[in-house]
């Protein structure tokens, strides 16, 4: 399976989520050695607004074309085989957000509420993952020629087209230390 179509499924899946109420869900991508990494992780959970967030109790990540279900219950780490076959199966996003919501009930339920600037920053990405585009780490950038990393995130399609976004906005629900 091919890693780049399964992390623009995931942020598909983030998406609906999005739209169905659980807008505190957050992203993060970085390249680890050889694979790039696309982790979803509730943003109460999130100590730093930046970047892989390591030391997250839970967090749903995909590294290169495996699954990991970290932190979570023994019955919710036992969906990891299920979830990797439907992310790389044909179901529509919108129908996997009712599965996900079902097998991750207390996963998600950390992340239901409101965050109108991050839901509405990931909108504007929305058009650029429909094309194919996906958010390109600095790790990512062999040639040095993106901007600073520190403003903007990258959107890059397989054939190397790029479209410059701002970041994110700060996450207001950042876990005390």
């Amino acid at each position: 399976m091919d890693p780049l179509r399964l992390h623009l499924r995931v942020l598909q899946l983030l998406d609906e989520l999005h739209r169905i109420g659980f807008e505190q869900f957050r992203f993060a991508r970085s390249y680890e050695g050889q694979r790039v990494r696309l982790q979803l992780y509730p943003a109460s959970l999130s100590r730093s607004n930046e970047g892989i967030q390591w030391d997250i109790a839970q967090q749903f990540t995909l590294s290169h074309t495996e699954l990991y279900l970290w932190g979570m219950s023994c019955a919710e780490r036992g969906l990891e085989e299920k979830w990797a076959g439907l992310l790389a199966g044909e179901l529509a996003s919108k129908h996997l957000v009712g599965l996900w919501v079902l097998d991750f009930a207390d996963f998600s339920r950390l992340a239901y509420g409101p965050d109108h600037a991050y839901r509405e920053w990931f909108r504007t990405l929305r058009p650029l993952l429909q094309q194919g585009y996906l958010p390109m780490t600095w790790e990512e950038d062999h040639h040095g020629t993106t901007p600073n990393y520190d403003r903007h995130v990258v959107m890059q399609n397989a054939s190397g087209r790029t479209e410059l976004f701002p970041r994110p906005p700060d996450n207001p629900f950042t876990a005390e230390t």
